[in-house]
């Protein structure tokens, strides 16, 4: 039996909902109840509708369209079509239901927005609504204290950051990023050297741009293209690029730089040369020659004739091996 349920505190309670049709009131308490997932949205499940309203409403009593259009029948966009209308998508799930299981405590309108905007960067298909639909929204106000809130958020996804730095554009707001100053970038990584891996005193590190400045591009001092490293790697590496200096030098691609090269590989303006395969086929693991000795050393039955190296034509300190098949 269908209980309220709080959407502004109860959702037939509400106008909106009051001015909808019967048959179209009966599937929104079905999707409110059962049906949407962490972010709203919905395949309906017809089956387990008409089992809820125990045949009096069907599949074939619905329009979806017009049902659709009922929702938003004040003018504010609730319920919208995504998947080419094979699915729908109830915002009020997230702005209700969801909002608290972000991150942020209800202590404010801003703080519930900020865990909003978080889940909503979880799909494609919500990221681009809130920048395509912002003049629709009807319930986040989003201003430019709500952006930096989610952007500089410690535990921020990729995910979340790009959504926000698109709404910044969208709107012409300025993100202030935090973590970005030398001493901020020093401490996030730990004072360790991001090209030979040392821990390092702070006063032995400068901030390198995995990117250099001399390319041009336009985010070349973004956050993700600066790295600390040691003041003689830095002078070395110059305007190189990274793959180049990495295999001059013979050091490992560690994750600060392999962040950022992952960035700039999707932006097209890097490439990982042949001698990454395991770049091209993320389930290889590749070791160096040290670390094939290391292992079989400390395993009896294992032996340096178990492996095999992938880039034979490449200088020593480049060569990779892995386990035979």
């Amino acid at each position: 039996m269908y209980k309220p349920t709080s959407l502004d505190r109860n959702i037939i309670k509400q106008p909106w909902f009051n001015l909808m049709k019967p048959e179209n009131a009966e599937l929104l308490k079905w999707i409110w109840l059962d049906e949407s997932d962490s972010i709203g949205v919905v395949e309906v499940d017809w089956d387990g509708f008409e089992k809820f309203t125990k045949g009096i409403v069907t599949k074939k009593d619905i329009d979806i369209v017009d049902f659709v259009h009922d929702c938003n029948n004040d003018g504010k966009e609730r319920m919208r079509f995504l998947d080419r209308g094979r699915k729908i998508w109830f915002t009020p799930t997230v702005l209700f239901k969801h909002a608290s299981n972000a991150g942020f405590r209800n202590l404010g309108a801003n703080d519930r927005d900020a865990s909003i905007m978080r889940i909503l960067s979880q799909r494609g298909e919500t990221r681009d609504w809130i920048v395509e639909q912002l003049i629709y929204n009807d319930r986040i106000s989003i201003n430019a204290n709500l952006v930096n809130k989610v952007w500089n958020r410690k535990d921020a996804t990729e995910n979340e950051k790009e959504l926000m730095e698109r709404i910044a554009k969208h709107l012409n707001i300025k993100i202030s990023k935090s973590g970005t100053s030398p001493a901020e970038i020093k401490k996030n990584y730990g004072n360790v050297c991001q090209y030979s891996g040392e821990l390092c005193q702070e006063w032995e590190l400068e901030i390198d741009h995995v990117l250099p400045r001399s390319n041009g591009h336009k985010d070349v001092n973004q956050w993700w293209n600066l790295v600390p490293c040691k003041k003689e790697l830095n002078i070395k590496k110059g305007d190189k690029n990274v793959f180049q200096f990495i295999k001059e030098e013979g050091l490992e691609l560690l994750p600060g730089v392999e962040n950022a090269v992952k960035r700039w590989v999707k932006k097209g303006v890097l490439d990982y040369p042949r001698y990454y395969p395991n770049k091209r086929n993320k389930k290889e693991k590749l070791f160096t020659w040290d670390q094939v000795v290391g292992y079989v050393a400390n395993n009896a039955s294992a032996s340096t004739s178990d492996y095999e190296c992938v880039n034979p034509e490449d200088s020593s300190e480049m060569k990779r091996w892995r386990k035979k098949k």
